[in-house]
């Protein structure tokens, strides 16, 4: 954009200068139309900025938005976790105090 500008400004001088000799017509012309054409460049290149700042910005949002199901799904999966440890955690208790009767039982009996 800064080169688009120098180029700009370099070439509104050599309009002007061209003015004050009193050069030729076509040469007046052609600095207006090369004048035009960066113009129109600048003006592209604006737009084309402005476009790829919204589409960072959706691509931002959307970023924040899949973290954001992301923590969820990672609290899921830690509360399974959770849930399944305590599972287990009672399955082993149960058959240790199954363990411990059948023992005792068999204490008794013998």
């Amino acid at each position: 954009m800064q080169r688009l500008q120098a180029l700009q400004a370099d070439y509104s001088e050599r309009l002007k200068s061209a003015q004050a000799l009193a050069q030729g017509m076509s040469q007046s012309v052609s600095y207006r139309n090369f004048l035009a054409q960066i113009g129109g460049l600048m003006e592209r290149t604006l737009m084309d900025l402005s476009n790829a700042r919204a589409v960072l910005s959706a691509a931002r949002r959307e970023l924040v938005r899949a973290e954001q199901e992301q923590s969820k799904y990672e609290a899921l999966i830690e509360r399974e976790d959770l849930r399944s440890n305590r599972e287990a955690d009672e399955q082993e208790r149960r058959a240790l105090e199954e363990l411990a009767i059948n023992r005792f039982l068999q204490r008794k009996r013998a």
